[in-house]
């Protein structure tokens, strides 16, 4: 049976980057929060460096690894449909 994409997923990648500095931009600890689990997923960088980083790389960086839980899309879908465009 082929794996049903998340409605997050079915949108356009810079609709999601675009999301992503959104939630990143309204949210103070959204960047903090990226950066520890860009960090828990590999990838040789320390959560602390991260964090150091502009808001639209950490976001990108998200994206590229796929670090977002299904509880972060679920939560971005909700500043999108809710918040940017009800």
């Amino acid at each position: 049976m082929p794996k049903i994409p998340s409605p997050f997923k079915a949108l356009p990648m810079e609709r999601r980057q675009w999301l992503v500095l959104q939630a990143l931009a309204r949210h103070k600890s959204a960047k903090a929060l990226y950066a520890q689990r860009i960090a828990a997923k590999g990838g040789g960088f320390r959560a602390s460096t991260l964090v150091s980083w502009p808001a639209d790389k950490v976001g990108k960086e998200a994206l590229r690894l796929g670090a977002l839980t299904p509880q972060d899309e679920l939560e971005l879908l909700q500043l999108l449909y809710v918040d940017l465009e009800p």
